[in-house]
């Protein structure tokens, strides 16, 4: 399994940034607007963290910088077992399924 870096993990919240904000705009319920804006926050608040760091920094191995983005591990998996369900779009599904699967992957490796 290959080590997550800085640089990955930045990668990775930009993608999930982008696909959570379009899920938002595709989502009908207001239940699911408020996880979804929930989790974009919370996303681009790491996000933002980890681009404070210097440049020698991006090549280290990533741990989460804020616990509001570690605690959001099981939002995270609700989340993807619903894309179908609350996304009516197939594209924003499956971007979304596919970042989270990512973000997912990402907060389970980050002891390695």
């Amino acid at each position: 399994m290959e080590r997550m870096t800085i640089s990955k993990a930045i990668e990775i919240l930009d993608e999930l940034v982008q696909a959570l904000t379009d899920a938002y705009w595709d989502a009908n319920e207001v239940y699911h607007k408020d996880t979804l804006f929930d989790a974009v926050t919370t996303a681009h608040y790491e996000r933002s963290e980890l681009s404070k760091l210097g440049i020698d920094d991006i090549s280290m191995r990533y741990e989460p910088v804020t616990a509001q983005f570690l605690s959001c591990h099981a939002k995270f998996k609700r989340l993807q077992s619903h894309t179908d369900d609350w996304f009516p779009r197939t594209q924003t599904a499956e971007n979304l399924h596919n970042a989270l699967a990512n973000v997912l992957n990402l907060l389970n490796n980050k002891t390695m």
